[in-house]
């Protein structure tokens, strides 16, 4: 029995083990093909353990700085975000003014008897 390593790369790369029956093999033949599968499996095994820790080490660097970004944009920003906030106190007396000189005016339906009036005066 042979085992050979069958790979097709077309499209999608993909390895299977073709598994050729010989009687005419030793055991120290069939030893010797089992070592260099067990060789190359080991290859590829250490490479997707590479790119595996490779890709671990650059997400983490990818939420780090966009972590930072927002940190550091936030830096920058919160003297304008103090500033609004006072802002908004002033704009909030300024209201609360304005409630009181309303309060202090007659109301709409005074002051449309008194043009009425004044136009009925005029018009005799």
């Amino acid at each position: 029995m042979w085992i050979l390593p069958y790979c097709s790369f077309g499209g999608i790369p993909k390895c299977d083990i073709l598994i050729v029956m010989s009687d005419n093999l030793t055991n120290e033949e069939k030893l010797d093909r089992m070592l260099k599968l067990t060789e190359e499996n080991n290859k590829i095994l250490r490479s997707l353990h590479r790119t595996q820790t490779v890709s671990s080490i650059f997400r983490i660097l990818y939420w780090t700085l966009i972590i930072a970004s927002l940190g550091g944009a936030y830096y920058f920003i919160k003297p304008m975000i103090t500033s609004f906030a006072g802002e908004g106190a002033s704009i909030k007396d300024s209201l609360q003014q304005l409630n009181a000189i309303k309060s202090q005016l007659p109301d709409a339906k005074v002051i449309q008897q008194m043009l009425n009036e004044a136009q009925g005066g005029a018009g005799q």
